[in-house]
């Protein structure tokens, strides 16, 4: 199997300004793509995209849209025009639904604006059914790839066997990163050398900002990555 070459995405989970903007400051030099979920969105709203892009830095706004299609085609063209460059749809809603919803999103974008990835979520990584995990993932993977996608985000514990079902070319998102291991709320974490040869982007939060020397941990993720 080819080896990725993997990329850090860092999860901005602050919905106080002057945090968001502490944390922009203290990590830009370092890292290029930024994650924008609903703490920091509900927060600041679409200002905290803002604050993101005017650094001419990229987004994967993680909202994890579960709606009827009016709603998360209209959410979705509100956010087109802010230069977003990843957005998550969660893959259990209905996949007529989903299929409307792109279709119409495409339809309605075509040759105006540059659509951002189009991502689908599986399963989260504080899930505790160990049993029927890589089951639940794998169909879900399967309906994201038929009504095309550009990727999944997924448990890293389950991106190796993913990965030899889709090929190279569809993206893996790979949240519950971690720098060693851990005992907290997510259950199905892995660390940076577990995955760093099989997904596209891993997702790092607590372990940087957790950190009594934040920015030597991520020194060290970009070192392990290569």
């Amino acid at each position: 199997m080819m080896v990725k070459k993997c990329k850090i995405i860092f999860a901005l989970d602050f919905s106080q300004r002057k945090d968001f903007s502490y944390w922009l400051d203290l990590t830009e030099d370092l890292i290029d793509f930024y994650k924008i979920g609903l703490v920091a969105f509900t927060g600041l709203g679409v200002e905290a995209i803002k604050i993101v892009k005017r650094r001419k830095k990229r987004i994967f706004l993680d909202l994890k849209f579960f709606d009827i299609p009016n709603t998360m085609i209209k959410s979705t063209m509100n956010l087109l025009p802010l230069g977003i460059d990843m957005l998550d749809f969660h893959l259990l809603a209905d996949k007529d639904s989903l299929q409307f919803t792109l279709e119409e999103i495409r339809r309605l974008a075509k040759n105006k604006i540059d659509l951002p990835y189009f991502l689908g979520v599986t399963i989260l990584t504080s899930s505790s059914f160990k049993f029927t995990i890589h089951k639940k993932v794998s169909t879900l993977v399967d309906k994201a790839f038929e009504l095309g996608f550009e990727g999944v985000v997924l448990p890293g514990r389950e991106a190796e066997q993913i990965r030899k079902k889709v090929g190279e070319d569809f993206l893996l998102v790979c949240p519950g990163i971690r720098v060693n291991e851990n005992n907290d709320d997510q259950k199905m974490t892995v660390t940076v050398k577990d995955i760093k040869e099989i997904a596209d982007y891993i997702v790092v939060g607590r372990p940087i900002y957790q950190a009594k020397e934040p920015c030597k941990v991520i020194n060290e993720i970009l070192k392990e990555i290569g």
